[in-house]
Order: C-alpha cells, then sequence, then structure tokens
C-alpha cells in the first residue's frame, strides 16, 4: 500500500509519507507518521530529530511566523502610529529625524506575526489584532474553525484553543522558544539574542463526547541553524567647504553578516488514550546536533495506567552519519547531518518486518556553510561569494558588484534528495524530479539598469527681432544659418520614456529685442514629428514616452541671445528579457516509477506542468510581487557648520532579500498526469486545472505586508480523465465565489527610512534636500479577505459506441 503516493498536482510536490500507527479515541483519529518534504534540500539546511527532509507528524502544531520582529518582543505590536501625527511632524518639523515619535517608527514593527495551524481536521492562520483575551476574528480560511486564547482558569488553562467545524478542540498548553543571533543589526528593525515563542505544541484533543488523547513532552534540547548573508555599498559624498566641492567615489569590500538561530525544542515523550499510549523514545548521539537527540524508536502499548500498559509493538528507526559517500559531513563544527535510513517494526508475536527503507540522491551535499548556492538556497557548485555578480552603472562609473554565480544547477540541485523507498517485498519506488518552473521574464538574470545620456547644447545665431519665418536655411546644420539645431538619435526594442532635462536662458530679453527668439525641441518617429517643448525662458524637465523603434530628438534655437543647454536620456536594460519558461524556486517531482523485487517495471506517473496544447508553463509565482534586493539607496546629509556640509548616496546591494524572495513557490494552473507502462506507452491521462491566484500585497517596496491567499490556491477547477486511446471518459467541473457574509480584515503598519540627516545645533544654516517628506516611506493598509466557497459541482460521464463515437 505504500507504493502510492498522491502528488499535489498544483505544487508539484508528491505526499511522501511512512505511516507508524493511527490513534483512535472516539470520534478523533489522529494518524502517527514519517513525512518528507520534496522540494529540495538547502545547503544550510539542518537535520530534525528524524533525519535530514524528514518530520515526525504525530497530531500538529502552531508555528509562528514572524515578520520584522515578533510580536512579543515589541513594546506595543498593536497600537497602530497615528498617521495624524506623524504627517504633523513631517510638517511642522520637516528635518528632525531625532524626533522621538520618528526614531519610534523607525525602531518598532507593527506588521502582524502569523500563526499557522497545522492539524488532522484543520489547516489555515491566524493574526492577533490586540493583546486581550478571549477569540480571535481574524483567521484565514475564515469559515473552517475557530480559534480561542489565554485561557487562564485551572483545568482549561491553554495558550491556544481551536475548535473545528465538527467541535473537535485541540489545546495548546506546551511551548517552544526560539532565538535569532546575528552579528550585526545594521539597518535591521529585527530584535536579536532574545527568546521568544516560536511555536505551541498539541497538548489534547477532545471531541465532542468527551473522549480524549493526551499529549506529553520531554526535555527541551536546542537545536542550531546558521545563516550568512553579504552585502557591498558603493558610495558617492560630495563634500561642501566653504564654497569647494570635492567628490569621491567608494566602493566598499563585501561585508559578511553571520546569523544562527536557535530552536529550544521539546521533544514528544508519550502520547495517551483511553485504550493504550505511544512512548517516543530519544537517543544520543554526540555526532548529532540538536542536543544529539535522535527518535530511537516509537512503542505501542495497549492498556491504561490503573491496569497497566503492555507491549503491543516497537517502531524502530535506523540513521546514518557515515558511509559512502559520506555527504551529510563536512569538517567544520556543527559538521554532522545525519540521514534516516530504515523503519522496522518489531512485534511482541515475533512478526518482525522492515517497513520501509530508503536511498538518496549520490550527489554530495556541501558543507553546512558553503555559498555555493542558487538563489533559493540549493546547491550549485559555483564558485565565488553571495552576491550575484554583475556590471552596474552608477553616476558615470561601471562598477562590477559581487563574485557569484547565483543561478541554478540542474543536477546538483539535487543533492541529498530521498530518490528511493523499499518496501518489505523488496520492491521499491524511484522519485525523479525537476526544476520548478514559471512563465515570465528571467528576473534571476537580469542586470541592473544603466543610463544612457546624450547632451544637445546650442549658442543661438540671428537677430531675434526678425521673423524667422523669412529665413532660408537650405541645411539647418549649416554653421551660416541663424536658425540652429542639433539632433540626437535613438532605436529602441521596446517602449520606453525619453528623460529631457535642460535649461534654456535668454540673456536680457524683452518683448521687444526677442520677440521672435525661441528654443523648441521636437520629437520625430513614424508617428510623425512631434513638437515637446517651445519658449524661450525656462527650465525643462519632462518624461515623453517613445514607441519601440527608431526615434530622434531635435533642439532648434533662433536668436544670438539665447544658450540652450538640454541633456536626452534613457533607461537602457541591459538585454531585454524576453517573455519564457524560468527554472526557480525548488523542485517539483517529474515521475514515480515502481518496481518489483526482481527490479522489474511496474508502472509509472509522469507529470507535465504545461498549458495544454503548448510548450508554455503553467506555473505562476506565488508571491509575484516579491522582487530580490539587488539594491536598496540611502540619503545621508550631514551640517558640520554653516560653511560645511557632506551628501552622501549610499548603493547597499545585497545577497537576500528582506521581502523573503529565497522562499518563494510555484503554483500550477494545469497539470497532466500520464500513465505509462513499460515500453512508454500512454494508458490513460488525467488533465487537472486549478486556481492560482498570487499573495495580496499592499507595499511591494518591503514586501513584508502581504496575506497568503493559499486557502484560495489548489482548487480544482476541472479534471478531465481520458483512456489510452486518449478518448474523454469523465469530467468534473467546480466554480466558486467570494462572499461577504464572512469578512476577515487586520490593519497592519510599517515605516521605513530612506535617508537620513545630521542638523542639531545649526538653525539658520543652509536646508538640505534632504526632509522627513522624501526621507521616511510608511503604509498602513487593511488587508481583506471574503469567504471562499465552491458554489457548484457538475460531473459528466462520457460514453462511446464500437465505432468509438
Amino acid at each position: 500500500k505504500y507504493g502510492t503516493y498522491p502528488v499535489d498536482l498544483s505544487t508539484g510536490l508528491p505526499g511522501i509519507e511512512i505511516p507508524l500507527y493511527t490513534v483512535v479515541s472516539g470520534d478523533i483519529q489522529i494518524p502517527i507518521k514519517l513525512k518528507y518534504h520534496a522540494s529540495g534540500i538547502k545547503v544550510n539546511q539542518m537535520h530534525s530529530w528524524v533525519g535530514l527532509g524528514w518530520s515526525l507528524d504525530a497530531g500538529g502544531l502552531i508555528s509562528l511566523e514572524t515578520r520584522d520582529t515578533p510580536d512579543e518582543l515589541e513594546p506595543n505590536p498593536y497600537d497602530i502610529p497615528d498617521l495624524i501625527e506623524i504627517q504633523n511632524i513631517m510638517q511642522n518639523d520637516p528635518y528632525n529625524f531625532q524626533h522621538p515619535t520618528i526614531k519610534e517608527l523607525k525602531n518598532n514593527s507593527w506588521v502582524k506575526d502569523a500563526y499557522h495551524i497545522n492539524l488532522p481536521t484543520v489547516s489555515g492562520t491566524f493574526f492577533l489584532d490586540s493583546d486581550n483575551s478571549g477569540e480571535v476574528t481574524t483567521k484565514f480560511p475564515p469559515e473552517e474553525y475557530k480559534v480561542f486564547r489565554d485561557g487562564g482558569i485551572f483545568p482549561e488553562r491553554y495558550f491556544y484553543k481551536i475548535v473545528d467545524k465538527k467541535g473537535t478542540q485541540y489545546i495548546f498548553s506546551d511551548e517552544e522558544q526560539s532565538q535569532l543571533n546575528k552579528t550585526t543589526n545594521e539597518g535591521d528593525t529585527h530584535i536579536y539574542n532574545t527568546k521568544y515563542t516560536s511555536a505551541w505544541l498539541l497538548s489534547e484533543v477532545i471531541d465532542t463526547k468527551g473522549n480524549k488523547v493526551n499529549y506529553t513532552y520531554g526535555t527541551k534540547y536546542s537545536t542550531i541553524h546558521f545563516g550568512k548573508s553579504q552585502s557591498q555599498v558603493y558610495s558617492i559624498t560630495e563634500t561642501f567647504n566653504n564654497g569647494v566641492t570635492n567628490t569621491s567615489k567608494v566602493l566598499n569590500p563585501v561585508r559578511d553578516a553571520q546569523t544562527s538561530s536557535i530552536t529550544f525544542a521539546n521533544k514528544l515523550q508519550e502520547i495517551t488514550f483511553p485504550n493504550g499510549r505511544i512512548r517516543f523514545i530519544a537517543g544520543y548521539d554526540s555526532k548529532f546536533e540538536g542536543g544529539g537527540v535522535f527518535l530511537d524508536k516509537v512503542i505501542v502499548e495497549s492498556g491504561n495506567s490503573s491496569i497497566g500498559y503492555t507491549v503491543i509493538k516497537t517502531i524502530k528507526l535506523n540513521y546514518t552519519v557515515i558511509g559512502q559517500p559520506n555527504y551529510y559531513t563536512s569538517t567544520n563544527d556543527y559538521k554532522y547531518r545525519f540521514k534516516l535510513d530504515k523503519v522496522s517494526e518489531y512485534s511482541v508475536s515475533g512478526d518482525n518486518r522492515e517497513i520501509a527503507s530508503f536511498e538518496y540522491s549520490t550527489v554530495e551535499l556541501p558543507d553546512l556553510r558553503s555559498m555555493k548556492v542558487d538563489f533559493s538556497g540549493l546547491y550549485n557548485g559555483k564558485g565565488g561569494g553571495l552576491i550575484h555578480s554583475r556590471s552596474v552603472n552608477i553616476g558615470d562609473q561601471i562598477k562590477v558588484i559581487g563574485d557569484a554565480d547565483r543561478s541554478i544547477d540542474t543536477v546538483k540541485m539535487k543533492a541529498g534528495m530521498l530518490t528511493k523507498v523499499f518496501y518489505p517485498t523488496k520492491g521499491y519506488t524511484h522519485f525523479d524530479y525537476e526544476p520548478n518552473t514559471f512563465y515570465g521574464k528571467d528576473i534571476f538574470q537580469k542586470d541592473e539598469l544603466s543610463e544612457v545620456k546624450e547632451s544637445l547644447n546650442i549658442i543661438g545665431k540671428g537677430d531675434g527681432t526678425q521673423n524667422p519665418d523669412f529665413i532660408f536655411c537650405p541645411d539647418p546644420d549649416f554653421e551660416d544659418c541663424d536658425i540652429q539645431s542639433k539632433s540626437v538619435s535613438f532605436s529602441f526594442e521596446a517602449a520606453t520614456n525619453l528623460n529631457i532635462t535642460g535649461s534654456i536662458v535668454c540673456n536680457d530679453c524683452d518683448i521687444t529685442n526677442s520677440k521672435y527668439a525661441y528654443a523648441k525641441i521636437f520629437l520625430r518617429n513614424a508617428s510623425g514629428e512631434t513638437l515637446i517643448w517651445n519658449g524661450y525662458s525656462n527650465n525643462i524637465n519632462k518624461n515623453i514616452p517613445v514607441p519601440a523603434g527608431n526615434n530622434s530628438v531635435t533642439l532648434e534655437v533662433y536668436g544670438d541671445r539665447i544658450q540652450a543647454f538640454t541633456q536626452v536620456s534613457y533607461v537602457k536594460n541591459i538585454g531585454i528579457l524576453p517573455v519564457e519558461n524560468v527554472q526557480a524556486f525548488g523542485l517539483r517531482i517529474k515521475s514515480v516509477t515502481n518496481y518489483d523485487e526482481n527490479s522489474v517495471f511496474l508502472n509509472q506517473k509522469v507529470y507535465e506542468y504545461i498549458v495544454p496544447g503548448t510548450s508554455q508553463s503553467s506555473g505562476v509565482i506565488i508571491n509575484k510581487d516579491l522582487k530580490y534586493d539587488w539594491v536598496s539607496t540611502f540619503h545621508f546629509f550631514n551640517l558640520n557648520s554653516c560653511f560645511s556640509y557632506s551628501e552622501t548616496r549610499s548603493y547597499i546591494y545585497s545577497s537576500s532579500s528582506k521581502s523573503g524572495f529565497e522562499n518563494n513557490s510555484i503554483a500550477y494552473e494545469y497539470v497532466t498526469e500520464l500513465e505509462k507502462d513499460i515500453s512508454g506507452n500512454i494508458n490513460g491521462k488525467i488533465v487537472s486545472q486549478f486556481t492560482v491566484p498570487s499573495n495580496n500585497y499592499a507595499d511591494v517596496v518591503s514586501g513584508s505586508i502581504w496575506t497568503n491567499l493559499g486557502y484560495k490556491r489548489g482548487k480544482l477547477l476541472k479534471k478531465e480523465i481520458y483512456d489510452g486511446q486518449d478518448s474523454l471518459l469523465t469530467r468534473e467541473e467546480n466554480n466558486y465565489s467570494e462572499s461577504e457574509i464572512k469578512l476577515n480584515q487586520r490593519k497592519d503598519f510599517k515605516a521605513w527610512f530612506n535617508a537620513g540627516s545630521n542638523l542639531s545645533g545649526y538653525p539658520g544654516c543652509y536646508v538640505p534636500p534632504v526632509t522627513l517628506d522624501l526621507g521616511l516611506s510608511y503604509i498602513n493598509p487593511t488587508m481583506q479577505v471574503k469567504w471562499y466557497k465552491k458554489n457548484q459541482s457538475k460531473n459528466t460521464n462520457f460514453y462511446y459506441d464500437g465505432s468509438n463515437q
């Protein structure tokens, strides 16, 4: 029965599970199982206490997803700042970056943490809107369950209580803690080196008839995970001292930031129910991290505390950290990662058997601290650091930023992955993986944008008192012609924008001596000629949309009193990015193949993730508005005296995204599951279509204020089943809609700084261009989610006559 593995077609993830036992108490059924997550093993990923990539699912938990800083470490995470007060400060004291209220915005976070529920009958996310006790109303999806927090009356004391649709209660009275450490928190509002609650553990399950299942946890053990990021700063500083200006440009060395996260976890020790219990026996080995603790045995017993317990069976887990190839070790501290090799069952009746054994990819994982990673953190075997190398144009200088290649390697990214599961019959299942894909622009290989500038400068000729209509110029570029002109031409592969800036100066002009003087700017392309600007005294700042193809800008001047200094520029993308199938964000299942005990082919399922009838990937990026933080900018003004000040613009290039880009994922709208025989013939297929909404974002700059629409994703819209002759047998069609009958919403606030200044003690001096209006950005969205429900399901069967009609 282990040879059939369901695949979540909308994500491409196979459901690889090894069932161990099912706890039954009244209406409560809790499967105890080992689960494998097959999206890829990250280079810095540590094992759990049941091996690398595996987890023990024994009922569920509530896990915390921190956004910015854990809410419990913030002084007032639910008191949204007063926008009127902020706007008044920015208006009345626009240069006071040190104002207490402004500093509080910078140092604290009001982005709500997310609480994720994983239970046998409940899956969802909720948010806290206040620190008051009682029912939690902001939850997604809104109709599936209820959440109560801080029950303080014995014996109902709990941190959280979840009640599902049928009335089953899940009580959480135990917790785990975590702590994030970092060598520097420069430019980061996260609170480090302080413990916070990161998970709530299931303590009790009660059905509507009073039947119970109880959980007991043992000693807390600490598990450490290491991380590393890099940044590089390019700074342009202009210093003004008593009328003298100096400019310096510095590309600073790459800077490392070491991080580590420690989890203080309670290991499950015992589950008791009316007619038995399950004991989880921990083993210890100094080579293993996480306190050296691993799950050694699972002992299933019948009976109760009154009459005693009798062992029914013992399930033994075996691991290795050595062997050939030894790709789970390294030479540094915290060097061992261990893998689950075998699960065996020993019965008191002597009916012993091997439940399953496992084989993994022969591609060797590198050291935990290795920087040979792609954008998602999977192994790519390529050298350099962590900042993806590219040439950038800052001001008038081309600089090479970073020395890494973060692109994926389709073979090495499978390092450490589970490839085979063997059964007691000695038959086995083989898993083949491939990279996820989406249809869009290759955002990973995109070089930074550079600016192309062309100057058009003319000192006028001719008497501005004479009407130029009577001037004959066979060639406007002829030097003796009073009407002077200059042109610059551009050819664009795609529509873009031209920026025209500069100044037109007419010296001592008046209505008499400059009656006919002028400066004109024309745009010429396939659509004809367009007059962009006409006059003789003004500053120019025009942003003009232009189509693909050939375009030219002409500056024309008449009158010897006029001087025209203009610049035409546009942002050039180094390489126009086509829309194509792009490989990214981990692995998906390509095929699942079963073999008998003699390694003879039995059957195979192959998965295609394309839009039917095309070669186009049906993949959609879940967090589509998240951008990799190639660069952020910061402008600082330092006033030393009324006659001495400096302005610095810093361009900060980072190896990692602040918005969670690395942990992005793909959802698929169309997936075809093919059933193939030993000759590769198709014996049937299933074509499925799913909902694929991306998450909602209120802020695409910081990326941290968002609503997960996962409960709306992966809903089956259509499923068609075909036989081996490609004849349609059945069709299922579903439709869904949103309803405001049940509406959830939450409020957030986020502020970040793009600039800073030092102005204290210098009233009346030069006013800098850096103000709170320019330096402080903030957003305070109200995120809303409606009830998403199925309206209709339609099933159609198709029958054929002898002519297959």
